[in-house]
């Protein structure tokens, strides 16, 4: 993720009283609960969990590593009212799949672990089955949350939330519609175009700075794979990479921070990512949205 040059802030932000060893500039420990709601192609899942970040062992890295977590709906699904099995076992798995990120100094998304408490979590969903099913079930919740660590499409998920704030050069204390424009190079070629806007104090509190990115398809190749996946998953046929080629995508984030702590209250991300399939255009639009109540 890039950023532009700007002015510096004013005497109403003091970034001596924060962490200056990690991008995050949260103290650490924090602990936090987090709303989180993706909107997907193949429908809504929204899922709120406790989590706290913490140095992961004695290096320099940072775990956000969850503590608890309510799946509150999958799909047409609302958990609260219905205990249909098939559905325990829905809600089940979007719990068992989401895992604690490793974070580096930079702000970086270096890496996905699983989390044992979330899997037992999931486990408590299916204790009103006979043994042999609820067996039967923790054991593919468990290689499902084994294989989605082993495919690191975890750290798409966490980068998303993380790099829609972190970074940042138009932070609080910036004037109001500060705007900015820099490509910003990954490798040689191709570059990606970044555009910042700090657009300013909200009423009910904070700042509110808004990212878009827009990314040529020949950076994204390495989307190729996850994408031929999902739309398998979606369509229930098999299709493989080489009959798609991603054109371009575009980012964008809204993020309200906290201007006294430089901690995001709330984010959104939306990516639109444009390909072909068989030589027919298409797109395909995710959305996310966190919201952040800390300890």
């Amino acid at each position: 993720m890039g950023s532009a040059a700007c002015a510096s802030s004013d005497e109403r932000i003091d970034e001596r009283r924060y962490p200056e060893d990690f991008t995050f500039r949260w103290q650490v420990p924090t602990r936090l609960t987090v709303q989180e709601e993706n909107e997907l192609p193949a429908g809504t899942i929204i899922i709120s969990y406790d989590a706290e970040l913490v140095r992961d062992g004695e290096g320099e890295q940072l775990r956000f590593r969850h503590v608890d977590g309510e799946v509150e709906r999958v799909g047409d699904l609302v958990v609260d009212y219905d205990n249909r099995l098939d559905d325990q076992v829905r809600t089940a798995h979007a719990l068992g799949d989401l895992t604690d990120m490793i974070i580096a100094p930079d702000g970086q998304v270096v890496g996905c672990v699983g989390s044992p408490r979330l899997r037992r979590r999931a486990s408590s969903y299916l204790v009103t089955l006979e043994k042999v099913r609820r067996v039967a079930y923790e054991v593919q919740i468990r290689d499902a949350a084994e294989a989605a660590v082993e495919r690191a499409t975890c750290v798409e998920r966490w980068q998303s939330w993380v790099s829609a704030w972190i970074g940042f050069e138009a932070l609080p204390g910036l004037p109001d519609q500060w705007t900015g424009d820099r490509e910003v190079p990954v490798g040689e070629e191709p570059r990606i175009k970044v555009f910042d806007e700090h657009v300013g104090w909200l009423k009910q509190g904070g700042v509110r700075i808004k990212r878009r990115q827009e990314i040529a398809g020949a950076a994204l190749q390495g989307e190729l794979a996850a994408l031929a996946k999902a739309l398998t998953d979606e369509r229930k046929t098999p299709i493989v990479a080489d009959r798609l080629t991603i054109q371009a995508a575009t980012w964008l984030a809204t993020a309200d921070i906290d201007p006294r702590t430089l901690r995001p209250m709330r984010i959104e991300w939306i990516k639109t990512l444009r390909y072909a399939l068989d030589g027919f255009s298409d797109q395909r639009v995710t959305r996310r949205k966190w919201t952040f109540t800390y300890e």
